[in-house]
């Protein structure tokens, strides 16, 4: 496993001299390592399923690493690689990733150095022929010769969680090829994809139980979902959000949610 990762939040409209991205550096806590809790079974997680999604405007830019610059894919059409991966865990559970989502050790996500955010990749353990389907949303591993670093639920499926590392084949999928942009301007999203809207099927002081909430949704083949943390009076809240869910499946996904016992709130702000 990584023990010297660096992630970064590129936010956009800041300036830096050197590469016109000021990003923001999160070292590692001074622990690494798997949950220590039990999680149920993610061997059981869905992979990550690619789709439509607007491109991290911040996250096109070159950036520098330890003396080192990196500079981002125009997009991914063709990418294929061999070399190490690794996996991080606790110790950025619940922080931000490069596209700014909250990074989430119990979904199916990853780290690359150069591949625009967000991707889609295949990743394929050559050790032991298995392969999982990831969403990149973050930068990294910038250790030399390791090639992705993989979120803990990936590497228990990949069957890496307790070697730390494994020689695997990255091969992107084509989805987010038609995503990456030239220019800030965010892609537009077609019209199939948010003519439904998202619902919150519970808010949770504690991120560990916002977290078990999605993975039971996910395991009961409801998706996508997200953990949403926002403040309210001060402390901070994280709602598990469903969608956005198209006017043809949000009848089917609500009642399901009702068969777990969840609630289906619309979100009108979300």
């Amino acid at each position: 496993m990584s023990r010297v990762c660096a992630r970064l939040l590129c936010v956009a409209g800041l300036i830096s001299l050197l590469s016109g991205c000021a990003p923001a550096v999160y070292q590692h806590k001074p622990v690494d390592g798997p949950p220590d809790f039990a999680h149920g079974d993610l061997h059981a997680v869905p992979d990550a399923v690619p789709r439509l999604e607007n491109p991290c405007r911040g996250c096109r830019r070159p950036y520098v690493i330890e003396g080192v610059r990196y500079v981002p894919l125009a997009d991914n059409q063709g990418f294929r690689e061999r070399g190490v991966a690794s996996w991080y865990g606790k110790a950025f559970h619940g922080n931000p990733t490069a596209t700014g989502e909250p990074y989430d050790m119990f979904a199916m996500t990853a780290a690359h150095k150069t591949l625009p955010l967000p991707s889609y990749v295949l990743v394929r353990n050559l050790e032991n022929g298995r392969q999982v389907t990831v969403k990149v949303n973050d930068r990294g591993p910038f250790r030399a010769g390791r090639v992705i670093d993989l979120s803990y639920a990936a590497a228990v499926k990949l069957g890496i969680d307790q070697v730390g590392r494994a020689q695997v084949e990255v091969v992107a999928l084509p989805v987010a090829a038609t995503m990456t942009a030239t220019t800030d301007t965010a892609v537009a999203m077609p019209e199939t994809v948010n003519t439904g809207g998202y619902y919150q099927a519970g808010a949770f002081a504690n991120f560990d139980n916002a977290t078990s909430v999605r993975l039971k949704l996910l395991a009961a083949g409801i998706e996508p979902v997200a953990v949403v943390t926002v403040e309210v009076n001060g402390q901070p809240l994280h709602r598990v959000h469903v969608g956005p869910l198209s006017i043809e499946t949000e009848s089917l996904v609500l009642a399901r949610l009702r068969d777990l016992g969840l609630s289906g709130t619309k979100v009108i702000n979300k």
